[in-house]
């Protein structure tokens, strides 16, 4: 979702997302309290999971495949932005002004054609061995992580300090997600309902959706 999408979203659900951040928060403030020492060393992991991946990103991004890639997409900017139909159609744009209709027309076809392109590139770019290796090895880090005795020994202290908390922000944030998937027909919230019926529901999951990229 973009921005606009996710504003939209927390306006027109002000209550269900203000409910949410309540929750979080009294969760949040519960485990400070109860499990303080397994918070400051899930803490420390948490940073050496986050500089490996950053490590293994910078390692890659140095790579000729990596460079390639983005040089492909710096080129299809430019010649997108360059093109006639394009800078016509933004003599419209800035300032604001009615647009004719051949005009637009003409840059949703260019528009088209560079969206068209990018998906073509992003998805030979995925395909190269080298960008599923570092994949493999930022999912290996995730793995090791998630199985970490940091990760595990704070669950175990939110299971016996703060259970009824975390059971009920999962409600909350399933029913939320139900909300969101049928009124709004969002996929994403959909997939963490369908989690949520199976008790695989994680508010970090739900977050996500909200968090700046």
């Amino acid at each position: 979702m973009d921005i606009i999408e996710k504003q939209r979203l927390i306006n027109k659900y002000k209550e269900d997302f203000n409910n949410f951040i309540q929750i979080r928060t009294e969760l949040k403030d519960c485990l400070t309290k109860n499990c303080k020492s397994y918070v400051d060393k899930l803490i420390i992991k948490t940073n050496e999971y986050v500089k490996n991946v950053e490590k293994i990103n910078n390692s890659y991004n140095s790579t000729t495949v990596a460079n390639n890639f983005n040089k492909n997409m710096i080129d299809l900017a430019n010649k997108f932005n360059q093109n006639k139909n394009v800078i016509e159609y933004n003599k419209y744009i800035f300032p604001a002004k009615p647009i004719p209709k051949n005009i637009s027309s003409n840059y949703n076809k260019e528009f088209k054609k560079y969206t068209k392109n990018i998906q073509k590139l992003v998805k030979n770019h995925e395909n190269n061995p080298k960008f599923k290796k570092k994949l493999q090895k930022i999912d290996n880090l995730k793995k090791k992580f998630i199985n970490s005795k940091e990760v595990k020994n704070l669950k175990k202290c939110k299971i016996n300090k703060c259970n009824d908390l975390h059971l009920k922000a999962i409600e909350l944030t399933k029913n939320f997600s139900k909300k969101l998937c049928e009124n709004e027909k969002k996929k994403y919230f959909c997939k963490l309902y369908k989690l949520s019926k199976k008790n695989k529901l994680k508010l970090e999951d739900f977050c996500k959706a909200f968090n700046p990229k």
